[in-house]
């Protein structure tokens, strides 16, 4: 399969995005900060950062603004068409960092939710391992050995920078249940 460059929407002239989910930047002239001269500025290959959740992305600069893209909408974009307006990219074989156009496909949010749990990849993301935990598996044995010595929910959850009813779901076993 031959790879094939894009121009992202909204940075043409500036940014690219290929069919494996490749995203550079394209060399061009501009402006000197005297504002007389051009200047040359080389295209290049753009490093992914990958957040806890294991999803790739870039910032793109464009008229003194950064923005932050996921590789995986920046791919879906330029290649898929999406007729129906589905607000979600779903990887297919399930792994993130896997973010060429064979790979993905427009969805609605149950039906990731429904692809994510028949693909077990929810058990991949429990714990510190979900992208959004704000604690740690020491923090919630902390947590219930705290609140078992009487101090109170709203001192914990002040202390652990988390709700009071997560607290007590951590405490009577509705969260977190994996970690005794």
């Amino acid at each position: 399969m031959q790879e094939i460059w894009l121009p992202i929407n909204g940075f043409d002239g500036f940014y690219e995005v290929s069919s494996f989910g490749v995203v550079r930047s394209v060399g061009r002239f501009v402006k000197h900060s005297n504002g007389r001269s051009l200047i040359t500025v080389l295209g290049c290959v753009k490093t992914p950062n990958i957040d806890k959740s294991g999803y790739h992305s870039v910032h793109l600069y464009k008229e003194g603004k950064l923005k932050k893209f996921y590789i995986h909408r920046l791919v879906a974009s330029a290649f898929l068409k999406n007729l129906m307006n589905l607000p979600q990219v779903n990887h297919k074989n399930g792994i993130k960092s896997e973010n060429c156009v064979s790979n993905l496909e427009w969805c609605t949010p149950s039906e990731n939710c429904s692809h994510a749990i028949a693909n077990k990849l929810y058990e991949r993301a429990r714990g510190e391992a979900a992208g959004n935990s704000k604690i740690t598996e020491s923090d919630v044995r902390e947590i219930r050995r705290a609140a078992s010595s009487g101090i109170t929910h709203k001192s914990l959850s002040s202390q652990y920078g988390i709700g009071r009813e997560a607290i007590r779901r951590i405490v009577n076993l509705q969260r977190w249940k994996h970690v005794t």
